[in-house]
């Protein structure tokens, strides 16, 4: 290379690269075609000094262009190992890294893969490869070699001093109880302020137990629970931190498995990512988060809200870099499969995730998604055959031979296809899949489709059933209801928004079964009664379909029509054009629909007209409303019934009671809670103040097609957030004043709203003129009541409190001591733990009160008290007066040794106050105390544990005082 145009080079690059990034990047762009001429650089001075800058470059790089880092990483490494000495070892091992690290970003994993192997080859400390080594699990991970990532990630623990047992049946029985007790007691409150761990080693271990999990999860179920379960030890023993996060965010699975605790599993989760927002532990609460979205959440809170939290970890998780689990964030199209208005929503999802897996290489993730795509596709009516997965970019028979084992992807495949096959109708095919599918939810514990993985077998057996004459039937329905239908009604206790429909779903399948002709239909009529109330398109479909083919099976001609028809056209309002071409096809009358809506001039359906379909919302809501007396549960009922009729993706209500000006939110005018008012509500961005205002000034309803659109409103707060929102406000009148307002959303689509809804939502808004006065009334009363009812507990506890506190001394009393002696006793019994006991004399205190008065002796009770109390070691320990000059110190879990050291402590405090006793021996206030300890016997008795603490006590005495003494049958303590 030319010396002058080196010099040149050289001096370009120490100006760029201390510069802005974009300039860095510009940098990189031109001069990276002298990359070769630099390389044949002779001058070792000069070969080291491009070193320097390229490092330099790729290190601000990172993140920003892996590409041009990686280019530069590679040179420098080229350049630096043709003049290497020892002392270069240090920057060869971080260019290394960083190399590693962005061809793995990049997805050139079998490169990144040679690039470890020299790093391997050089080092000798594991320590020195936890963050390379993590990397190149995920890459293996990544391509769907799942025993070798694990055995890995196992054998770098190994090295690390955390060697898996050769049986580790023990510590996994053992591990479960330890987490059932952690979630369940309040011991884990303590996770908020424990200190973090600071042990490189178990920071270390942590960074691998992840990995390790993430591996195994997909090809051994024993190790993934062993590993989570380690992490779960440590995270206990040692504290929480940031590295455990993942880890400890996985405990759910093991929950949900064969302990079957899904609320367990809720809980544990939500209460770790609870943790890691409180304390800032990124990234690995951005992966507990994602764990939660895939399979935790779902169990108790609406779906909608899950696809929230998964999109919100995805979005940390790309920022921190960690695109394996950025990935497994798209599994929120499972959920908007579901809850999305239309099959556009899951599919921008699913694509999306489809694309992001490619990017980065991940195998593992684009296998699995791409039956979700093929799902779409065939709802659709892309695919070659109606309900079919094959088209010209899929060969089905060759994914199910290169499927694998019985793993995460097969199992993934064939809920997926029972769900295709139930949508269609295809019974051998739902059989088969939904057959498949049930011994292999073991595999994806937790996950949302197990779920409707139960639903579709319960109906397939229940299809099965009715293929049997009725007095066979017996035996399947008994496998209907073990395995499907009694665990549905479980979910759906803890998340009815989730789950309730399709348990009544069930249940009408069920009654179908049985031949239970009238309690089916009854049945059929409340399951699609609460479908109609979610935003699930699909499920209500089906529903309809389902009981329209249960009234053409009875000859109910008219009925099961009208429904067959209302399910076609949710399957096309959904967008699933290949489903509804394939009724038409199945069904000769739906190929003429507009005949069934009129006969004779007269309006024949029930179910298919719109008006009809408006006035039947209206009656229901105005069912509902009438009697409802709880503002939220009034605003909850509007919203169910004006989201199923119209599509509104969000409905308010904001009312103004009569007594005052301020306008609030419905919502928040509970008995319990503080009134927020839509100031309030437009400041925290929970409400367009802005819509609300112009909406209350003209006092009429209010439709707009796009508020972000539109230059009246687009800079509020709460629009100029937003893509996109359809917003209908209705006003509602009571006796000709404006008293309240019914805020409608759509954030999915423009122009959602139309006028043809207009009359019924007007009609809703007239019946809640009536329900909100009664509402209000109760929240007012309500509010009352929880007044005196806060000031009543408070006086309670006062009471309580006075009934178990000595009042000289302020300690508890004989009475609590007594209480909680009884309970400390049998827990102690029940868990096999020791329970220490002290009794403490004030010595020579009738001197004392004869010498200084009754006044000075309860001065001197006082202190004495005062002492003792400060004395304890805090906790569930007791310290109580329990009687005159004597106290008594109750210490659960202590042994005698600590018991002695605890009564030590107090007496040699007591000393120390060298408060005046002329009448004493020493001259000054000492105590005595005798203390006993012992883990209960099944005969033991609590009267015999205080006596003999008692008979210690007089042993003290005895000795000359100012002295502990154990019980004598116990010795002295060691």
């Amino acid at each position: 290379m030319d010396p002058a145009h080196r010099s040149r080079l050289h001096l370009a690059l120490a100006r760029r690269l201390g510069g802005r990034a974009e300039l860095v990047t510009a940098a990189a762009e031109q001069y990276l075609p002298a990359l070769d001429a630099l390389e044949t650089a002779a001058d070792e001075a000069e070969r080291r000094l491009v070193v320097g800058y390229f490092q330099h470059a790729a290190a601000r790089l990172r993140g920003l262009n892996y590409g041009v880092a990686e280019r530069f990483l590679a040179a420098a490494i080229r350049l630096l190992k043709a003049v290497e000495t020892p002392a270069d070892a240090r920057q060869l091992a971080w260019l290394e890294a960083e190399q590693h690290k962005a061809l793995y970003s990049l997805g050139r994993l079998d490169e990144g893969e040679a690039v470890y192997a020299s790093m391997r080859a050089r080092s000798e400390n594991p320590f020195d490869l936890v963050d390379a080594a993590g990397v190149q699990i995920s890459s293996l991970l990544n391509r769907r070699r799942y025993p070798e990532s694990m055995a890995m990630g196992l054998q770098l623990l190994a090295e690390l001093g955390l060697a898996k047992p050769d049986d580790p049946a023990p510590t996994l029985g053992a591990g479960i109880e330890r987490l059932i007790s952690w979630y369940r007691s309040d011991d884990k409150l303590k996770d908020f302020q424990r200190p973090a761990v600071q042990d490189p080693r178990v920071l270390a271990w942590a960074k691998f137990l992840i990995k390790s999990a993430n591996a195994a999860f997909f090809c051994d179920a024993t190790t993934f629970a062993w590993v989570v379960l380690e992490a779960h030890r440590l995270w206990i023993e040692h504290g929480p931190c940031a590295e455990l996060m993942p880890s400890v965010g996985s405990t759910h699975f093991l929950l949900v498995g064969a302990a079957q605790d899904y609320r367990g599993a809720y809980e544990v989760a939500r209460h770790v990512v609870s943790v890691g927002e409180a304390r800032g532990f990124e990234p690995g609460t951005s992966v507990a988060r994602c764990n939660f979205g895939t399979a935790a959440g779902h169990w108790v809170e609406p779906i909608e809200g899950v696809v929230h939290s998964s999109r919100r970890a995805r979005a940390d998780l790309m920022r921190a870099g960690d695109f394996p689990f950025a990935s497994y964030t798209y599994l929120a199209g499972d959920l908007l499969f579901d809850c999305g208005a239309t099959l556009d929503v899951a599919s921008a999802e699913v694509e999306e995730g489809l694309a992001f897996a490619a990017r980065t290489g991940n195998v593992d993730v684009l296998q699995r998604y791409l039956p979700r795509r093929q799902l779409i596709r065939a709802m659709r009516g892309e695919t070659s055959a109606a309900g079919g997965f094959g088209d010209d970019g899929f060969d089905e028979v060759a994914y199910v031979q290169n499927m694998g084992g019985p793993g995460t992807t097969a199992a993934t495949y064939h809920i997926v296809r029972t769900v295709c096959a139930a949508i269609f109708g295809d019974s051998a095919a739902w059989a088969r899949h939904a057959g498949l599918a049930m011994p292999l939810l073991g595999r994806t514990p937790g996950y949302y489709l197990t779920s409707l993985a139960r639903v579709l077998q319960a109906v397939a057996l229940a299809d099965q059933a009715r293929g049997l004459p009725l007095m066979e039937r017996a035996a399947v329905l008994q496998e209907l209801d073990t395995t499907c239908l009694g665990w549905l009604t479980l979910r759906a206790a803890d998340a009815p928004e989730n789950y309730l429909h399709l348990q009544r779903w069930a249940e009408a399948e069920r009654a179908w079964a049985a031949g239970k002709t009238w309690a089916a239909g009854d049945a059929f009529d409340v399951a699609m009664q609460a479908a109609a109330l979610r935003t699930r398109p699909w499920h209500r479909a089906l529903i309809t379909e389902r009981a329209a083919l249960f009234h053409l099976a009875h000859g109910m001609e008219m009925t099961g029509r009208e429904w067959m028809l209302a399910a076609c056209e949710l399957y096309e309002a959904w967008g699933a054009a290949g489903k509804a071409s394939e009724m038409r096809r199945s069904h000769a009358f739906l190929r003429s629909g507009s005949n069934l809506r009129r006969v004779e001039g007269h309006l024949r359906s029930t179910i298919v007209s719109t008006d009809v379909v408006d006035m039947m919302a209206v009656l229901r809501a105005s069912q509902a409303l009438s009697s409802e007396t709880s503002l939220a549960r009034l605003t909850d009922q509007v919203g169910k019934v004006l989201g199923s009729m119209t599509g509104a993706t969000g409905v308010q209500l904001v009312v103004r009671p009569e007594a005052t000006a301020d306008w609030f939110m419905a919502v928040s005018m509970g008995s319990s809670a503080e009134p927020v008012t839509v100031e309030q509500a437009g400041a925290r961005g929970e409400l367009p103040l802005s819509v609300f205002r112009y909406a209350e000034r003209t006092a009429e309803v209010l439709l707009i097609d796009d508020a972000t659109q539109d230059d009246r409103f687009a800079s509020d707060p709460y629009i100029a957030k937003l893509q996109s929102c359809s917003l209908l406000l209705a006003p509602v009148f009571n006796q000709g004043k404006l008293s309240a307002m019914l805020m409608l959303e759509n954030r999915l689509r423009r122009a959602a709203f139309t006028a043809d809804r207009l009359d019924a939502i007007t009609l809703i808004a007239g019946q809640l003129s009536v329900s909100l006065d009664n509402a209000l009334l109760y929240a007012s009363l309500e509010r009352k009541v929880a007044e005196r009812t806060v000031a009543l507990e408070e006086a309670n506890q006062r009471l309580e409190q006075l009934s178990q506190t000595d009042a000289l001394t302020g300690l508890a009393n004989r009475r609590r001591f007594d209480e909680a002696l009884d309970a400390e006793w049998q827990r102690a019994k029940r868990t096999g733990t020791p329970l220490g006991l002290a009794i403490i004399d004030i010595d020579f205190f009738k001197l004392y009160n004869d010498h200084y008065g009754h006044q000075g002796g309860d001065t001197c009770l006082q202190r004495v008290a005062s002492t003792l109390a400060a004395g304890r070691r805090g906790g569930s320990d007791l310290v109580a007066r329990y009687g005159g000059e004597e106290f008594v110190i109750l210490l659960p879990n202590t042994d005698l040794a600590s018991t002695y050291l605890v009564a030590e402590r107090v007496r040699a405090e007591v000393e120390a106050l060298m408060e005046p006793h002329l009448k004493a021996t020493v001259g000054t206030v000492t105590i005595s105390a005798g203390v006993t300890a012992t883990v209960p016997a099944a005969d033991a008795t609590p009267g015999a544990f205080i006596e003999a603490a008692d008979a210690a006590l007089y042993e003290a005495k005895r000795r000359g005082r100012n002295r502990v003494v154990t019980s004598p049958e116990q010795g002295k303590p060691t």
